[in-house]
């Protein structure tokens, strides 16, 4: 084991392992963050749109969630730490692609492919190894530190890429990137290491099944604002004259239905099975997999939502969304941080249900502080609400998962948490996302629709042109266009008010969904435990996953 567990040294030295294993959060936090901040300047790089860049965003959490079941295998045959070594050289490789990427499919192929491989590779072996690397308080305060460096990258992210991406480029900030990741390459030795496992076979299919499974409904949700949900859009065919979007998404829960019917089968011939579903028997991990999700759906829509509102409507450039975000950041990392004595003494069914309704109240205040250009005291404050509240689940979801099952199950669950953020990311990215262009298109419409100024007749053909693709424009962008047409001035004040209203009316719609996410999840804590956690007991000394 570690020395710094054997000898007991204390200082820099006894936290290096942390500061290794906190790397991978740190660039995975980094990549969505400057994802967010960086909108403008990639879609005028690759002459893209935003629908293009929200492809990105959502491909690089997929990609990560649909490979993390896999990759936790991976880590349980070949050991953690090497597989946390396989992972940062691809994660490498990926950064120096995108560095030099001249198009999106390049940049799509180096951000969102090859470093979402990598991290599913990386991720899943921090909360595995820290229990062998760290006892007692230091496991517990481990934990926390987990969530409180993405906190930290978070914040980081968007005032040091911020700052980089408007003063030079996004480029720069994937080269720091790649200094960071070569450092932990370096730094691993100082990482003790978990026993490999027996050597098994990958379970190809069940990996294949997963990952296409997945991709439909992610893709299928995403696509749904351009194709429309029910009725067709810019559907590519129309199946029963209905969009593609629900058979795209119905296509892939019956995928994910072969998916779990392969697992079974796997388990009856006692073969190699991606993931055990017996884990699910375990009802402390099962709701801790769905606060989880729930959570991640939540920060994934808001890094979406928030910094393209303020980039395209507002006319912010990088730095100064990253400011305008802080609150969240700063409030996420204090939050992630602070609560480990909180977490000492209470239930945990009593700290989620805190963060969640944090978040309720922070979603709430945000729709209410809701305007044109998201400025005032009203909209930092909601963000700080809806940090906290992110950040007291960060403080103990993790030690809550791991907590939940044996030392054998360790990598597993693991695996299935990351896999589940993940998944649940780029779920947010693509359901709000959807709903915020889909609810542009929908508002815009009734509110041309019952103006006054606006005669019926123009407000048909508007609605007829547009069918549906309406784009999240600055209104300076709208009023030049009206200027360039023959409408009477209080027709084109009508179709302006119109159109600012409802872009804020879409994004209080969006926020609605996630306060609805939100809910859920609540419901399900009452499958958590109501007893004081113990994080800080030794690697083989927790349940096993079948135990209730």
């Amino acid at each position: 084991m570690n020395e710094s567990l054997q000898n007991g040294h204390t200082g820099v030295r006894k936290w290096l392992p942390m500061m290794v294993l906190g790397t991978a959060m740190l660039v995975t936090v980094f990549d969505a963050t400057l994802l967010g901040v960086a909108m403008v300047q990639l879609t005028e790089d690759f002459d893209t749109d935003i629908r293009t860049v929200q492809l990105i965003v959502t491909m690089y959490a997929l990609t990560v969630g649909a490979f993390m079941l896999a990759s936790g295998k991976v880590g349980d045959t070949i050991g953690r730490r090497k597989a946390y070594a396989v992972g940062a050289v691809i994660y490498a490789a990926g950064s120096a692609l995108t560095i030099v990427a001249g198009n999106v499919w390049v940049a799509l192929l180096g951000w969102a492919i090859l470093k979402g491989i990598a991290a599913s590779l990386m991720l899943p072996q921090i909360e595995a190894l820290i229990p062998f690397n760290y006892r007692g308080k230091d496991r517990a305060l481990a934990f926390a530190m987990i969530g409180g460096i993405g906190g930290a990258g978070s914040a980081i992210g968007l005032i040091g890429g911020g700052w980089v991406t408007s003063a030079l480029s996004w480029r720069y900030v994937h080269a720091f990137q790649l200094v960071l990741i070569i450092g932990a390459i370096f730094g691993l030795r100082y990482v003790a290491d978990s026993p490999p496992g027996e050597r098994q076979r990958i379970d190809v299919v069940g990996a294949l099944l997963s990952i296409i499974g997945l991709g439909a409904i992610v893709y299928g949700t995403l696509q749904s604002s351009q194709w429309g949900f029910i009725e067709p859009r810019d559907s590519p065919v129309e199946p029963f004259g209905f969009a593609l979007t629900p058979f795209v998404i119905i296509g892939g829960a019956v995928v994910l239905w072969g998916f779990v019917a392969w697992q079974r089968r796997q388990e009856d011939l006692g073969r190699a099975q991606l993931l055990r579903l017996t884990l699910f028997q375990n009802p402390q991990l099962r709701g801790a997999l769905i606060v989880g999700f729930a959570q991640a759906v939540i920060i994934g829509g808001a890094m979406f939502l928030f910094p393209m509102y303020l980039q395209v409507v507002v006319g912010e450039d990088a730095l100064g969304t990253g400011v305008r975000l802080l609150p969240l950041s700063i409030a996420l990392l204090v939050a992630s941080i602070g609560a480990v004595g909180f977490a000492a003494q209470q239930s945990p069914r009593r700290i989620v249900r805190v963060g969640l309704l944090l978040m309720l109240a922070g979603l709430g205040l945000a729709m209410w502080a809701v305007d044109t250009s998201l400025r005032g005291l009203r909209f930092g404050i909601a963000l700080a609400v809806l940090g906290l509240g992110l950040g007291v689940l960060a403080s103990i979801l993790g030690a809550l998962i791991q907590g939940a099952v044996g030392d054998r199950d360790r990598s597993e669950a693991s695996a299935l948490s990351s896999s589940s953020s993940k998944v649940g990311n780029a779920m947010g990215t693509a359901l709000l996302g959807a709903v915020l262009i889909s609810g542009l298109s929908a508002a815009f419409v009734d509110n041309i629709s019952t103006d006054g100024r606006v005669p019926s007749e123009i407000a048909v053909a508007t609605a007829i042109e547009l069918d549906g693709q309406v784009q999240f424009v600055p209104s300076s962008v709208v009023e030049d266009a009206l200027n360039q047409t023959d409408l009477a001035p209080d027709e084109a004040s009508g179709i302006i008010d119109s159109f600012e209203t409802a872009e804020i009316q879409a994004l209080r719609a969006a926020l609605l969904v996630a306060m609805v996410v939100a809910l859920i999840a609540l419901a399900f804590t009452r499958a958590l435990s109501g007893d004081k956690p113990d994080v800080a007991g030794e690697p083989n000394d927790a349940p096993t996953a079948t135990t209730t």
